[in-house]
């Protein structure tokens, strides 16, 4: 399958500032990879060095990302905001050229396709609002790694506290494991856990790029 047979470009937005372009378009890479013939750019909101941890950072980030959307809306098909806490994604809606993709609520759904006791691993001491809002009372449990921020995943401690607590999630009856932060997918905590465990893996930001590959087509067509 080449590019020419899909011919779609996903505007990734990355809710952390990042210097490095090798992180900058890790999720672009994973997108890419997962499926063949789309083409990514991705791009940064400013001065947000450690990303979206609390409501104010949130609200920060979303102001920011409307912004970035309402420009970069011209230059992709379809854009997905790489954060599951979804900020700015209804507001950006309404100045976006394209459809606008929150990595929440589509990890979100997709998880519940593989049945109704859904595990989350997120940083916080709950899941995101989007995640939350989605699954209800069939997040069967969570674990948070006690209000982390996404860089504290860079770390070889901080990967390695994320992997056992995956493991605790899976050990607890559930039908899926979904990765609640797209910090895991920078991290490369999926590809580890394929072998590692028998239960499906929802990757937030393979799950928002599926979606955003269906929402360009469909938008296509219209």
């Amino acid at each position: 399958m080449n590019a020419k047979r899909i011919g779609v470009k996903i505007g990734i937005v990355r809710v952390v500032s990042i210097e490095d372009p090798n992180i900058l378009n890790c999720h672009g890479r994973v997108l890419e990879e997962a499926i063949p013939g789309i083409s990514t750019e991705s791009r940064c909101i400013h001065d947000q060095p450690k990303g979206v941890y609390d409501e104010r950072s949130k609200f920060e980030a979303a102001v920011k990302v409307v912004g970035l959307i309402k420009e970069f809306s011209r230059y992709v098909d379809v854009l997905i905001v790489s954060c599951t806490e979804d900020p700015g994604v209804k507001e950006a809606r309404e100045v976006s050229r394209v459809p606008v993709i929150g990595a929440g609520r589509a990890a979100a759904s997709l998880s519940l396709s593989y049945g109704d006791n859904i595990g989350v691993l997120g940083l916080g001491e709950e899941p995101s609002k989007p995640i939350r809002d989605v699954i209800g009372d069939r997040i069967k449990f969570y674990r948070g790694l006690n209000r982390g921020t996404t860089v504290d995943l860079f770390t070889p401690k901080g990967r390695s506290k994320a992997l056992r607590a995956a493991l605790e999630v899976c050990g607890n009856k559930v039908d899926c494991l979904l990765l609640g932060c797209t910090g895991f997918t920078t991290v490369g905590l999926y590809n580890e856990l394929k072998y590692k465990v028998d239960l499906p893996v929802i990757d937030p930001v393979v799950a928002s790029g599926l979606v955003a590959l269906y929402e360009a087509k469909r938008s296509m067509r219209a």
